[in-house]
């Protein structure tokens, strides 16, 4: 029992190897997008003083946004509104 639930896992940990490395480029460039996007909404907030209270908040603006979630308020400011529409074009 035991050498099957160690021979099972090591099936699932090679299985998920192999999906990592096989779109290892779109999730870096997702990864990047999420992050950059958040960098960049961050800095727009701070700049035209809209409510984003962390880079951790901004992040997950965009994570929610990218996937069309709902994120409570929608920024007031133009700026900071077409960096959340491009976002969710661009990824």
């Amino acid at each position: 029992m035991l050498k099957s639930r160690l021979q099972m896992w090591r099936i699932s940990w090679r299985d998920t190897l192999i999906l990592v490395n096989e779109f290892r480029a779109p999730l870096l460039l997702f990864t990047a997008a999420v992050f950059g996007g958040g960098l960049l909404y961050h800095w727009l907030a701070q700049m035209v003083g809209e409510p984003a209270q962390s880079l951790t908040q901004s992040i997950y603006t965009v994570l929610t946004a990218t996937f069309l979630q709902p994120m409570g308020d929608f920024p007031r400011h133009g700026s900071c509104k077409s960096s959340i529409l491009l976002c969710r074009l661009w990824v």
